[in-house]
């Protein structure tokens, strides 16, 4: 009689274990997928969604670890030296994928991580022409800018129209 339930147990232990594997690989694949965009909503979903797949002990802590590095990391002003902030959030960033691949049975080297990557050099062309345009055109409505726009006012009046005559 206690066989069952505990087949049942183990049963429900393992269909618990598969789906919480399942949403880890997930959140990996997705900031795999969009590591070298990661302003892309896609990247910034998967990233919000590793303290809620991956705990803060056990086996995931080294995970949860590098994760609140990278974290904190974007959390810092990146005005200062912009390109030794994208290197460090680069590092950072690399270093939680490649713990990630370790706990998830895929190690893949850093070296891999990092170059191993298509990112078409007209994304960023693009991307960096949209955010141009986008500052220019806030500048221009909101008068902040060098270029002012020129607004007139026009008045348009027209004859008194007459009734024709009716006999």
């Amino acid at each position: 009689m206690v066989g069952p339930f505990f087949a049942l147990a183990a049963q429900r232990w393992l269909d618990s274990s598969r789906d919480k594997r399942s949403r880890q690989l997930r959140v990996f694949r997705e900031l795999m997928i969009t590591r070298s965009m990661r302003l892309s909503p896609r990247h910034v979903e998967a990233l919000n969604g590793v303290p809620l797949e991956f705990e803060n002990k056990g086996k995931e802590k080294r995970v949860f670890d590098a994760w609140k590095a990278y974290l904190d990391h974007l959390g810092t002003d990146s005005t200062k030296d912009g390109a030794a902030w994208n290197r460090m959030g680069s590092g950072l960033l690399i270093e939680l994928l490649h713990e990630m691949s370790l706990r998830l049975g895929y190690p893949i080297e850093k070296l891999r991580i990092e170059s191993e990557v298509y990112l078409p050099q007209l994304f960023n062309q693009l991307e960096m022409e949209q955010n141009t345009l986008r500052r220019q055109l806030l500048e221009l409505t909101d008068g902040t800018g060098r270029r002012k726009l020129p607004v007139g006012m026009f008045e348009q009046s027209f004859p008194d129209v007459k009734p024709p005559d009716r006999k």
